[in-house]
């Protein structure tokens, strides 16, 4: 028996390795292998701490990790399975010299041992952007995104409280703002009194700054709206004429002055219905001749006010002429007819 295993031991060995190699062959034709690369979050605040008094200055991207395996293995491999761990303390060593990128270890390992799929080259170093953290009492604006209607304007905003604190990169904070989020007072014809207004930071170009922090994040916002007032000029027309005795006349009519002054909100004011302004009816009830007359101005809108508020009117009545009749005209007489005359006898 050993002998026959030991005879052409060399052709025998050859026929398995030529065997092994083939199966492989045929296992690996329809499973080949291969790599995949998948993107893996990277810890970091406010899910891990930076030491003290360091901030990132920008949110740090997803880790590129490259695994190898075979094709089957490789389509159920998800990015979950791995996990990535930094070593921030490395930052401790930059001191004041920030704002700075600096080099960090990371550590890819698999959260659950996977012994079909391994890691290719992981990662060793990520650079992060980092800052001193800081802080900075700034003033609170209002944004405003829509402004009142026509004929209203923003008199006055109270904001409690007024200013805030911010705490984020020293650099950025350097020349932050805070606005409240956007006030729309397109509609608003009263005042706008609201509370828990969201606050967010900006820099100087008006890019919301994502890693600055406000305290309190909230504010009251009290606006004053107010309707514009203005004045116009307009032509005074004199209301009707009542009380006149039965078969009188006016026969002249004046007053003073010719014009008034509307003062009020712009929106009514401007109106075209205002282009003048007329008096209250004139009663000259039993005058015969001429009368003097103070005659008032009415509001012609609510919330609009004349100056001067009366008008004087001189009127003068009269009977109304009679005609006078036309005397009928006399016919001439008709010629008296005279009798022939004889001739006289010779």
């Amino acid at each position: 028996m050993l002998g026959f295993v030991t005879r052409n031991w060399r052709l025998k060995g050859l026929a398995l390795l030529l065997a092994v190699i083939s199966w492989t062959a045929v296992v690996y034709a329809g499973n080949p292998p291969g790599t995949k690369t998948v993107q893996v979050p990277v810890p970091q605040p406010p899910q891990v701490s930076l030491p003290a008094p360091y901030v990132l200055t920008q949110p740090v991207p997803d880790l590129n990790v490259t695994v190898a395996g075979t094709a089957a293995h490789l389509g159920q491999f998800r990015a979950g399975w791995l996990q990535v761990a930094v070593d921030y303390s490395a930052i401790s060593a930059q001191g004041t010299a920030v704002p700075a990128a600096v080099r960090v270890p990371v550590r890819v390992s698999f959260a659950v041992p996977n012994p079909n799929v391994q890691l290719d080259s992981p990662p060793q170093w990520i650079t992060v952007q980092v800052d001193r953290a800081t802080t900075r009492t700034v003033p609170v604006q209002v944004a405003i995104s829509e402004h009142p209607p026509a004929g209203y304007i923003v008199q006055s905003t109270t904001l409690t409280p007024s200013t805030v604190t911010i705490t984020g990169p020293e650099h950025v904070l350097q020349d932050a703002v805070v606005r409240t989020g956007p006030i729309d007072l397109g509609n608003q014809e009263g005042n706008f009194d609201r509370g828990g207004v969201k606050l967010y930071a900006y820099d100087p170009q008006g890019r919301r700054l994502a890693d600055v922090n406000t305290n309190p994040s909230t504010v009251q916002v009290q606006i004053t709206v107010q309707q514009v007032t203005t004045s116009r000029t307009s032509p005074i027309v004199l209301g009707d004429v009542r009380g006149l005795a039965s078969g009188y006349e006016v026969t002249s009519i004046s007053y003073t002055p010719p014009v008034a002054t509307l003062f009020g909100a712009e929106s009514i004011v401007n109106a075209s219905s205002l282009a003048s302004v007329r008096t209250a009816p004139l009663n000259v009830t039993g005058l015969e001749g001429t009368g003097v007359y103070t005659v008032s101005i009415p509001a012609p809108e609510a919330g609009v006010t004349v100056s001067p508020t009366s008008v004087t009117v001189t009127v003068t009545v009269a009977p109304i002429p009679r005609p006078t009749p036309v005397p009928t005209p006399t016919p001439p007489p008709s010629p008296t007819p005279t009798a022939p005359t004889s001739p006289s006898p010779a």
